[in-house]
């Protein structure tokens, strides 16, 4: 069920209006990080997919700076 919501989400990242997607993403952002610890394979492959089309339609979401600081956290332990 997470794997198929994340695939969704990734998948109507570029159209809705950016402002209300923008406030979705921020009132889940913290559950969305949660997900790169996941312990499926599958689920980890989908939030980075989820967030590499985030950052592609909505870089405003990338100016907030604790944001972008909990997103690059996981980046760097991911790598």
């Amino acid at each position: 069920m997470k794997y198929s919501s994340l695939m969704a989400l990734g998948s109507i990242t570029e159209g809705p209006n950016k402002q209300n997607f923008l406030q979705i993403i921020i009132q889940a952002f913290q559950n969305l990080m949660a997900m790169f610890s996941d312990q499926n394979q599958k689920i980890r492959e989908a939030i980075s997919w989820v967030m590499s089309r985030i950052s592609e339609h909505h870089s405003d979401l990338l100016t907030n700076n604790q944001i972008i600081n909990q997103f690059m956290e996981k980046i760097i332990q991911g790598l």
